[in-house]
């Protein structure tokens, strides 16, 4: 039996690597929840995943021991915004500033200007997640989760456009775990199959849609592309005294077709939808490799107190032409939890550092952080800040 399951694991990667790793069509998020907990670590996860967070992160976490065996109702809102601008934007909601706001008016001058700002310092927009629940049972793992992503990024205020994003999906999953000599190592595989929505609109039609109350008109104007597919990921950790390492391949999958449609008649024949305009554009989720090492001490009669953690991630994305530059490539957290209870974190993720909390009470965990990303080629070409927010329940 133990050979059994050595030979699928070992096919799953053969499977994965046989796959296309360069195209030159147009490339979208990943479909995988990152809790605020990772965020606030630079992403740095590889060789440290374990339980419920390996469902999204590295499949050859979910034979590990965990804590935490059954998430649900996680619920995390990611804003795309510094810290500096949002006192700004609150003031402005609280004033109505954006409710039929005529970007031509002396009145609305200021507002505008604030708005343009955002737009092209940081960009402005949300990212949603909410993972009905994680599951991770002797090596398996179950997970069902969906992710909103809105963003805009431009020069000029009626100029931009913003992309809407939606998938709904699950994942399933199954490591097993190996003994060779002193050390233990874990190989893993998941399956996630999802269903997406891709749509863009411009920033005006949406202020628009939101300061009127109303989103009649917009529905009626805007498209959106519809298709289902699915990723595989693979990956393998090792263990030896404090020491892990880990790697993981990611999203390989199926490239979309999108059917496209007006919103409007999503809205109103949801579930016997026809078929749509095929899209021209082949949309494809990038290939990713990791590689990563995490230092986990024990120190002794404090390790019920003090948990220190430090992991380190070399994460290349594979984007034919427009590979990113290795800069872009690294990331390094840390990790101080104390009286199981409170945790502190910080990192650097692709140059720019990050940091966040979390708090623990029985059965439910909030975390915070604020981190950056880089979404041009070189570091600092095109940096995206934001604030997360994250509650879940745990078991």
């Amino acid at each position: 039996m133990k050979n059994l399951h050595f030979k699928a694991v070992i096919f799953s990667f053969f499977l994965v690597f046989s796959g296309n790793l360069w195209g030159d069509d147009v490339y979208i998020i990943p479909f995988a929840p990152v809790s605020s907990t990772i965020l606030a670590q630079g992403s740095a996860f590889t060789a440290s995943a374990r339980g419920t967070d390996a469902l999204w992160t590295n499949p050859a976490g979910l034979a590990r021991k965990a804590k935490n065996i059954l998430t649900f109702l996680d619920v995390q809102g990611d804003f795309y915004i510094t810290p500096s601008q949002i006192n700004g934007l609150i003031g402005r909601i609280n004033d109505n500033a954006f409710a039929n706001l005529d970007v031509t008016a002396p009145a609305a001058f200021d507002t505008v200007n604030f708005l343009q700002n955002l737009l092209q310092t940081n960009g402005f927009g949300l990212n949603t997640n909410f993972t009905v629940f994680g599951l991770v049972v002797n090596g398996l793992g179950l997970g069902l989760s969906s992710t909103v992503d809105v963003y805009a990024r431009g020069k000029t205020l009626t100029g931009t456009t913003a992309v809407v994003e939606g998938v709904v999906g699950g994942v399933i999953g199954f490591a097993y775990p190996f003994a060779l000599g002193p050390m233990k190592l874990y190989f893993g595989v998941d399956v996630r199959p999802f269903y997406r929505v891709y749509s863009t609109s411009t920033v005006m039609d949406l202020l628009t849609a939101l300061g009127s109350g109303s989103f009649d008109s917009y529905f009626t104007s805007a498209t959106a592309g519809l298709a289902p597919g699915f990723a595989i990921d693979v990956g393998a950790i090792g263990e030896i005294a404090d020491w892990s390492f880990g790697l993981s391949l990611r999203d390989s999958g199926t490239p979309i077709k999108y059917n496209e449609y007006s919103l409007e008649y999503i809205r109103t024949n949801w579930s016997k939808l026809s078929a749509g305009t095929p899209s021209v554009d082949t949309y494809i989720t990038p290939l990713t490799l990791s590689l990563g090492t995490a230092w986990e001490p024990k120190l002794g009669p404090f390790s019920d107190v003090v948990v220190p953690k430090v992991s380190l991630d070399v994460t290349v994305p594979f984007k034919g032409s427009r590979t990113p530059s290795w800069y872009t490539w690294i990331h390094l957290g840390t990790e101080v939890t104390i009286l199981n209870y409170l945790s502190l974190r910080a990192g650097m993720n692709q140059g720019y550092l990050t940091g966040g909390f979390g708090v623990s009470l029985y059965l439910w965990e909030a975390n915070v952080a604020i981190y950056s990303q880089e979404l041009g080629q070189y570091a600092g070409e095109k940096r995206r800040t934001a604030v997360s927010v994250e509650s879940k329940f745990k078991f």
